[in-house]
C-alpha cells in the first residue's frame, strides 16, 4: 500500500467516525452577554420596511422596501430569569400553553439602513458563489474527461488516476470552503445582529457526502495507480 493510499484511507475513516459522533454529541457556544432589557414583541412594520401612500380614491398603496434576508441558527439562552415563548389555543388538543423553541430564524435587515452588514453579506455571498462556481465547473470538466477515457477503455492509466485524485481533492476543498465561509458569515452576523433571549450559533450545514465522496475518489485513484503498476509488471513478465 502506497503512502497516499494510507493517508486517504485514514482521512476517510476519521471523516466517517467524526460525522457519526457529531450526530450524538452537540457542541455549543456559551452565552457571553445577556441584557436585562431584552424583549421580543410584535409591531407593525416601519417605513424602513414598507411605505404606505394614500391615493386620491382613498385606497392605500403599499410599497415594500428591499431587505437582506438572513437565515441563522439560534439557541435559547439558558437563563431561568429569561421568559420563554409560549403558545396557547383553546381549540387545540393541547389546551395548556406549549413552550416554543426556535432553531432557525430569518432576520430581515433594511437594505439601505445598515451599510456594514450589507457590505459584509454582499461580500460573503459573492465569495461563496465565486468559489463554489469555479470548483463545481472544474469538477464537472474533470468528470467529463474521466468518462471519455473510461469509455475508450483507458482505465488503469496515470491520467485516469490523476483525474480522480484531482476531482476528489476539489470536492474536499469545496466542503471545507462551505464550512469556513459559513462560519465567517455566522460570526459576521453575530457581530451585527442580536436576538432577544436567543444566541446565534454556527451549525455546519455543508453536505458531508461531498467530503466522503471526495476522499473515496482519492482512494480509488491510488488503487487504479496500483493496478496500473501491477499490469505493467505482468506485461514485462510475459
Amino acid at each position: 500500500m502506497n503512502k497516499k493510499l494510507k493517508i486517504y484511507s485514514t482521512l476517510l475513516i476519521v471523516a466517517i467516525v467524526g460525522f457519526a459522533l457529531a450526530g450524538y454529541f452537540h457542541f455549543h457556544y456559551e452565552t457571553s452577554v445577556s441584557y436585562e432589557d431584552e424583549i421580543l414583541y410584535f409591531e407593525m412594520d416601519g417605513e424602513e420596511y414598507v411605505k404606505n401612500d394614500t391615493l386620491q380614491d382613498g385606497t392605500i398603496k403599499s410599497e415594500w422596501q428591499p431587505t437582506f434576508e438572513l437565515t441563522v441558527n439560534v439557541r435559547p439562552k439558558q437563563n431561568p430569569r429569561h421568559p420563554t415563548l409560549r403558545s396557547k389555543d383553546p381549540m387545540s388538543i393541547f389546551p395548556d400553553p406549549v413552550k416554543v423553541e426556535m432553531q432557525k430564524v430569518k432576520v430581515k435587515v433594511p437594505f439601505l439602513k445598515d451599510e456594514s452588514i450589507k457590505n459584509s453579506v454582499v461580500a460573503g455571498v459573492v465569495a461563496v458563489i465565486a468559489i463554489m462556481s469555479v470548483m463545481y465547473i472544474w469538477i464537472f470538466c474533470l468528470v467529463v474527461k474521466l468518462i471519455k477515457r473510461i469509455r475508450r477503455g483507458e482505465v488503469f492509466t496515470q491520467q485516469i488516476s490523476k483525474y480522480m485524485e484531482t476531482s476528489g481533492i476539489l470536492m474536499v476543498v469545496a466542503y471545507l470552503s462551505e464550512v469556513v465561509i459559513g462560519y465567517i458569515m455566522t460570526v459576521t452576523v453575530l457581530s451585527q445582529v442580536k436576538i432577544a433571549y436567543y444566541d446565534i450559533e454556527f451549525v455546519n450545514e455543508a453536505n458531508p457526502m461531498l467530503i466522503i465522496t471526495g476522499l473515496a475518489l482519492m482512494i480509488i485513484s491510488q488503487i487504479i495507480l496500483m493496478g496500473k503498476d501491477l499490469k505493467e509488471e505482468q506485461e514485462l513478465t510475459i
